[in-house]
C-alpha cells in the first residue's frame, strides 16, 4: 500500500493531511512500537466517516462471521510468528 496514492485518492480534509503528514516524518525518525493519542482532526474524521456509513451495510450474519473468525485463526496458526508467553 502507497500512503500518497492512498492519500491523493480519498477525500481527507486539511487538517487531517496535516497531521498523517507530521505522524509520518515522526514514524521515520522513531521507533514504530510506542502509543500516543491520536490526533484530534484524525480521531474526528474516522468517527465522522464511519458514522456517516452505519446503517448503509448489513451485518453478515453468525455463520459468516464464524468462518472469517475461523479463517482467520488459520492463517494466524500457518503464518504469524510463534510466541511464547
Amino acid at each position: 500500500m502507497n500512503l500518497d496514492d492512498l492519500l491523493a485518492s480519498t477525500p481527507v480534509p486539511d487538517d487531517v493531511r496535516e497531521e498523517v503528514s507530521v505522524l509520518r516524518d515522526l514514524k521515520s525518525r522513531t521507533r514504530e512500537l510506542g502509543s500516543a493519542p491520536v490526533p484530534r482532526a484524525v480521531a474526528a474524521w474516522v468517527e465522522e466517516t464511519f458514522d456517516a456509513e452505519d446503517g448503509r451495510f448489513q451485518a453478515p450474519n453468525q455463520e459468516l462471521r464464524d468462518r472469517a473468525t475461523d479463517g482467520f485463526l488459520a492463517m494466524l496458526d500457518r503464518w504469524a510468528p510463534a510466541h511464547d508467553a
